[in-house]
């Protein structure tokens, strides 16, 4: 796993030498992402930085960035590409110089083009190639999201550039003062989370999963394309068949996220989805150590369900418990990891777990991904009783009531629930049930921010709301393109990365999510079960008691903590904007 940040001056025949060091200054902001080296290479008005944690081919011939024998090509990559074995027999006419899994892109790309060479990858990835010849730079990102990437279009010290890095403070750093789009305040008010290819800034936006953004040197323009999309055509296959082609794609993707050259753990909850991993991952390795977070409050606790689980395979088990005290400035720990309003407080456990696992472990297996594939959010089912109670309720405008949050009362638990009958806009009902701001909430905020009575901080999610894909598989499609992306991935990478610490995510290989989103919602929840698919699939592998647990989210206990921790707001986002609006925004420009 590594940092990415390069820029370009469009136009420009070179670049100063001030800017070249600025350069290595933003550069040298994400070391924590690659601590093992840190190098740079100029190709005329192109600087292409890459900093090092070394997975594969732990010597200097893995080193990047990487460039071509001709000089024509370089190349910078932020991740694994799972599948690199297989394209170094497609690529059998290729000297390699180095086992490393990046060196395919740079000889797949002049021989077989951009379209085929991404088309080919499989991994978890975030790449800039530079094309001498074409005078572009390609960015791509892998076709879920996992690993990130950010293209300012802004100055530096006055002149105009184009640049691109893993995470937005080195932009930040770079580029000059950056103006704050109001529009992305909503928009985190609504999801909490910006959503792609949107940032807090007006000059930054990200590359978006799946898309490969090109960048003219000559004249700075951008172009972007989309080179994957999700199918969702479904398959005629029994239950037996489907439970079995899940079962062998988990095994193999797996396997392949086994692979590394330096020591590797797995993240294990008490919960399903990494506990099929660490079996899967056991059967294939005896040396592997399993890592789990709990918390001081039983309800919240695992530890004792993860340690049970991992002695029956007979892994190595390391656990460590996280109470409020250990929870320190926690505004500054959330600028510090995301660079921008960021409302998910299960970052705050997701830091402390990946801590713990670099302590002995580089490289990490997780869960992630399973509840958006496979169905295991509890509030699939809310939404799909609520849009079916909707049909009963005659309706001309939405009931706009007060939401409590949390409710603290028999009352206000009915309020609650009217709330949510008199929410006929699906995705507006999918806010008020993940108790995000509704309406009238948006509303003021937005009167605020001074925006269009009519702007919608739902966009993201109409985008890729489809109900003809059934009440709750609409709900997996969409969040797949939106909350899994810019919320849990980005959430892991920043976190894991802060320590140096590879995660990778095993359910969310190419073969998994198509083969996921081809199977009928009646399988998904087979049995009336959240993931009652996946636990089918694996109902050999796991006790009955672990399949039947009650789902747990990995996240602080914020009904015992709140009042200390947040001054007594009803949630993270309202703390946060009542902050931003006693304060500005200063201290994110």
């Amino acid at each position: 796993m590594c940092g990415l940040f390069g820029f370009a001056v469009p136009g420009a025949d070179t670049l100063p030498a001030s800017m070249i060091d600025a350069g290595y200054t933003a550069l040298a902001g994400l070391a924590h992402r690659g601590p093992d080296a840190n190098r740079a290479q100029v190709f005329g008005n192109v600087f292409l930085g890459h900093t090092r944690l070394s997975i594969l081919d732990l010597s200097d011939a893995g080193a990047q960035p990487m460039v071509s024998r001709n000089e024509r090509v370089a190349i910078a990559v932020n991740g694994e590409i799972y599948n690199h074995r297989q394209l170094r027999a497609a690529l059998n006419d290729v000297q390699f110089q180095s086992q490393s899994d990046s060196e395919v892109l740079l000889h797949a790309y002049p021989r077989w083009g951009l379209d085929r060479t991404v088309a080919a990858l499989d991994g978890m990835y975030a790449a800039a190639v530079y094309d001498a010849d074409a005078q572009v730079v390609h960015l791509l990102r892998d076709r879920v999201g996992i690993k990130p990437l950010y293209l300012a279009q802004a100055h530096h010290r006055g002149i105009g550039v184009v640049a691109w890095a893993s995470e937005l403070p080195a932009l930040k750093r770079f580029c000059d003062p950056l103006s704050i789009d109001p529009t992305a305040i909503a928009d985190f008010a609504a999801l909490r989370y910006i959503p792609a290819p949107k940032t807090l800034f007006r000059d930054i936006t990200q590359v978006e999963a799946a898309h490969v953004l090109t960048l003219a040197l000559n004249n700075g323009t951008t172009s972007s394309k989309r080179y994957w999309a999700l199918p969702t055509e479904l398959r005629a296959d029994d239950d037996d068949r489907c439970a079995a082609a899940i079962r062998e794609a988990v095994e193999v993707s797996v396997e392949e996220q086994l692979m590394a050259d330096v020591p590797v753990g797995v993240f294990l909850s008490g919960g399903i989805d990494s506990s099929i991993i660490a079996q899967c991952a056991a059967a294939k390795r005896s040396d592997l150590t399993a890592y789990t977070v709990g918390f001081d409050e039983a309800s919240h606790d695992e530890t004792r369900a993860a340690a049970a689980w991992a002695a029956h395979l007979g892994l190595q088990h390391q656990s460590e418990q996280l109470s409020l005290n250990n929870v320190q400035d926690l505004d500054a720990q959330m600028l510090a990891w995301f660079g921008q309003p960021f409302g998910d407080l299960s970052a705050v456990p997701t830091a402390r777990l990946c801590g713990v696992t670099h302590q002995s472990s580089v490289v990490a297996l997780a869960g992630d991904g399973a509840d958006e594939l496979f169905g295991g959010y509890r509030w699939y089912q809310r939404f799909a009783r609520f849009r079916r109670g909707n049909a009963w309720v005659p309706s001309a405008t939405n009931l706009d009531l007060r939401f409590y949050r949390p409710p603290v009362n028999t009352v206000q638990k009915l309020l609650n629930r009217l709330a949510l009958w008199g929410q006929f806009d699906p995705v507006q009902l999918y806010g008020a049930i993940n108790s995000n701001l509704l309406s009238s909430e948006l509303a003021a905020l937005g009167n605020w921010l001074e925006l269009p009575r009519d702007y919608d901080p739902h966009w993201a999610l109409r985008r890729y709301y489809r109900p003809e894909l059934g009440l709750r598989r609409a709900l997996q499609y969409m969040e797949f393109h939106t909350w899994l992306p810019d919320d849990i991935l980005t959430k892991v990478d920043r976190t894991s990365m802060a320590v140096s610490l590879e995660v990778r995510v095993p359910f969310l290989s190419r073969a998994l999510c198509e083969l996921a989103f081809s199977l009928p919602e009646r399988f998904h929840y087979r049995g009336g079960e959240l993931k009652g698919g996946l636990k089918y699939a694996f109902r050999d592998d796991l006790p009955k008691a672990l399949r039947k647990r009650p789902k747990r989210g990995f996240s602080i206990p914020h009904h015992a903590w709140k009042d200390r921790l947040l001054e007594g707001h009803p949630g993270y986002v309202h703390y946060l904007l009542a902050r931003l609006q006693r304060t500005g925004f200063e201290r994110y420009r």
